[in-house]
């Protein structure tokens, strides 16, 4: 779900800056990198959350670097005074765990 919800946000940024360059507006490199690496990691959920559970070993190593990722996130996120940053450390890690418990390692195998 959250991989979904952030290719969306990620297309909306895309759509926004196309929508300013045909305005005559400049494209800044570093957003329009940022909106690509967006789509990008949310693609990357989604197979993550889907591909383990059918039984696919190389999507367990993508769900354990996706929430590794997300994880220096919340971090980030409860450094800078976010406490909603704390579920999503415990959100990853839960996942982190869960994808490398040892039936879902056979299961994938």
């Amino acid at each position: 779900m959250f991989g979904v919800l952030g290719g969306l946000f990620g297309l909306l940024i895309v759509a926004s800056v196309r929508d300013d360059v045909a305005h005559g507006a400049d494209a800044d490199p570093i957003v329009v990198a940022l909106a690509a690496a967006q789509v990008l990691m949310a693609l990357a959920e989604v197979v993550s959350g889907v591909f383990p559970w059918i039984g696919r070993s190389w999507a367990r190593v993508v769900a354990t670097v996706v929430c590794a990722v997300s994880l220096v996130s919340g971090v980030l996120l409860l450094l800078q005074g976010t406490p909603s940053g704390l579920a999503g450390i415990l959100l990853n890690l839960g996942v982190i765990v869960t994808v490398n418990r040892e039936d879902v390692a056979d299961r994938c195998r």
